[in-house]
């Protein structure tokens, strides 16, 4: 019998949850998570998906996006999976799957669903014991949820040194000694 399609609404806010092949561990250090964001945040730019929130798991990855049409949100998350399998495969010399074939989502319509949504992806990792708060899970982007500059301090321009801003320069915040 054949499944009965699932309504698509666009720039709804969508649960999608994304499980590691046979029930494998898909993050095993600090690297693999910033791996999979940095590719995450890519994807979504590239594609005009605008990400809520996301909550890593060791062995699955909740995020709630919202975008256009159900085909850039199915050709986000294939891209997002073939791009980290293909860098974790690398990484650790094997071959094959990393994600499971198929991926679920639920598109959350009301008011109340996005919130109890948004909250259940900030309190996953509490609950599964790895953080004690929503708050100390830096990769649910809860606590950048107020800030200006979610991922650095602000950033402070400083004059150029030297004459006609020959020596132009700017660093992080004061004190750091970030140059760059």
């Amino acid at each position: 019998m054949k499944r009965k399609q699932k309504k698509f609404t666009a720039w709804c806010p969508t649960h999608i949850y994304q499980k590691g092949y046979q029930g494998r561990v898909l993050f095993y250090c600090l690297r693999d998570r910033l791996v999979y964001l940095s590719i995450f945040f890519d994807e979504a730019w590239k594609r005009g998906v605008v990400v809520l929130a996301i909550a890593f798991m060791f062995n699955h990855v909740h995020s709630n996006i919202k975008c256009k049409r159900k085909s850039v949100m199915a050709g986000f998350n294939q891209a997002v999976q073939h791009r980290y399998a293909a860098a974790f495969n690398r990484e650790s010399g094997r071959l094959g799957s990393v994600f499971m074939r198929t991926y679920g989502w639920a598109q959350k319509r009301s008011d109340r669903d996005v919130t109890e949504n948004l909250c259940y992806l900030a309190n996953n990792s509490p609950k599964k014991k790895l953080f004690k708060r929503g708050v100390d899970d830096q990769w649910t982007l809860l606590a950048y949820g107020r800030k200006k500059y979610p991922f650095s301090e602000p950033i402070v321009w400083k004059r150029p040194g030297g004459r006609c801003g020959v020596r132009s320069r700017w660093s992080g915040r004061a004190g750091s000694g970030a140059m760059f």
